[in-house]
């Protein structure tokens, strides 16, 4: 015979068995879940790390492409049989210049950069050149005929064609300049 204590103490021992067993299910539960949880967080994240590594892929090779095709108009331009050359329409400074426009004032590239845009032309022509720097040229367009100094003093006249860019971060004119006709 079970005495009313005993029965209390073995239903109270049953009950806390089964909260016992009712705590672990719910531990086992939410470990489970917290571990579902954290496996589709590390998923998302593995998701994301790849769609940036992708991300940084395309953008490498946008940058290669770029960096490739710089270099092809840098060898068109310098490579040109057009004289060529590219001025700062603030200072007149000029910036770069192709070989071809070397060759024809009989300069080496260092002689050349240090002098201004102003310097290629007879100086009577100067304040035509400093009015006509100061009219935009969004588009390619013939600017007329221009008197050109070489080097040596000859004097050349040519078509000059040109088109204001932006070039390293400078408002600049890039002067195409087609030969006609030398003086003596």
């Amino acid at each position: 015979m079970n005495s009313p204590g005993i029965s209390s103490l073995i239903a109270a021992t049953l009950g806390l068995h089964a909260q016992r067993r009712q705590t672990e299910f719910e531990e086992n539960k939410f470990s489970t879940d917290r571990q579902l949880t954290l496996e589709e967080k590390i998923e998302d994240l593995a998701r994301a790390n790849q769609q940036l590594l992708e991300e940084i892929a395309r953008h490498q090779e946008s940058q290669r492409l770029l960096r490739q095709s710089e270099q092809q108009y840098r060898f068109v331009f310098t490579e040109s049989p057009q004289p060529q050359w590219i001025f700062d329409l603030r200072s007149l400074r000029l910036l770069t210049v192709n070989s071809a426009a070397l060759g024809l004032f009989g300069v080496t590239r260092e002689e050349f950069m240090a002098i201004s845009a102003s310097r290629l032309l007879l100086p009577e022509a100067i304040p035509f050149f400093l009015r006509d720097v100061a009219i935009p040229c969004s588009k390619a367009q013939s600017r007329g005929h221009w008197p050109l100094c070489k080097n040596d003093g000859t004097q050349i006249a040519a078509e000059i064609n040109a088109i204001d860019l932006n070039y390293d971060g400078c408002p600049a004119r890039l002067i195409v300049a087609i030969p006609v006709r030398v003086r003596q």
